[in-house]
């Protein structure tokens, strides 16, 4: 049977009711709009990637991905996906993060109550006065090879719950060495807190994505890098971030990698590293000082 044809031709794209706007809490819109048109059209004019929202009050949407589906009628559906930055008076949406918080494996040496008393702790961990071991067995023999290249061995200095050292003013640390402190021998780490920022931002704007680069393995007391990013850690997870006695900077920007979501979109994802401690200005540049 011959196709009779009534109405419009369909020699353009005809956008067909029910077509739908989602906007979500960061400011990233989407939206999904089905065409009708010839075949021969889609297939020889296709929609492309990068074109506007067929609606002009969402033109700031662009042409994600399409479908087109073909019967036999000599038409076909397609449906297209655009996406778009809702607030126009920035070119980023509002960074969504992911937290982590977990305690992870650390060098005893590094703990804050190693060597001198620190607030909040029990007794001092090792301490800074040392004794020379003088109950054989106990700490291990130190052996040095002189100037004239003979070796000597001497006993350790031991300072508190057994810690052991190769010198009286401390020298390498050998590791805690007197069972008589169960709770210490043999220890060589502990678990301190540690915490990771993940998350996920949209910009349109190529300069924002080079900066996040720029700023890998760089530190920070607060979440802009000081307006060098969008402020990516919100305000109920804190503010300033800097370590206790030091003020050395908490954050760290370790990863971000960078996908064409769209044709005018890029979607960032970024990690950020949390210290208690802080990160040292001297082996860590920082965009605050």
């Amino acid at each position: 049977m011959a196709r009779i044809d009534h109405g419009d031709n369909l020699s353009d794209y005809i956008v067909q009711p029910g077509w739908s706007v989602n906007v979500d809490s960061y400011g990233l819109a989407t939206s999904s709009v089905t065409f009708k048109v010839q075949d021969s059209v889609d297939k020889e004019t296709p929609l492309v990637v990068g074109q506007a929202h067929p609606d002009s009050a969402f033109s700031y949407m662009k042409a994600h991905k399409s479908s087109s589906k073909y019967d036999r009628n000599g038409i076909a559906t397609v449906t297209v996906d655009y996406v778009g930055i809702v607030n126009r008076t920035t070119t980023q949406t509002i960074p969504q993060l992911f937290a982590t918080s977990s305690l992870a494996s650390e060098p005893l040496t590094t703990h804050p109550n190693f060597f001198t008393e620190a607030a909040g702790f029990g007794s001092v961990i090792a301490g800074t006065a040392y004794d020379l071991d003088s109950t054989p067995g106990v700490g291990p023999v130190v052996k040095k090879i002189g100037s004239d290249g003979k070796v000597t061995a001497s006993p350790c200095w031991i300072g508190t719950h057994g810690a052991a050292f190769e010198t009286e003013s401390g020298g390498r640390f050998i590791g805690f060495v007197n069972n008589d402190f169960p709770e210490f021998y043999g220890k060589t780490n502990y678990l301190t807190p540690n915490a990771n920022f993940n998350g996920i931002v949209y910009t349109e704007s190529e300069t924002d994505v080079q900066a996040f680069n720029a700023m890998i393995g760089v530190a920070a007391n607060e979440g802009t890098w000081n307006n060098a990013l969008p402020n990516l850690i919100p305000s109920y997870m804190g503010t300033v971030f800097k370590a206790a006695g030091t003020n050395y900077s908490q954050l760290l920007l370790s990863q971000a990698s960078t996908e064409v979501f769209s044709g005018a979109i890029y979607k960032v994802s970024f990690e950020i590293k949390f210290s208690k401690v802080g990160w040292h200005p001297s082996v860590y540049l920082n965009a605050n000082a």
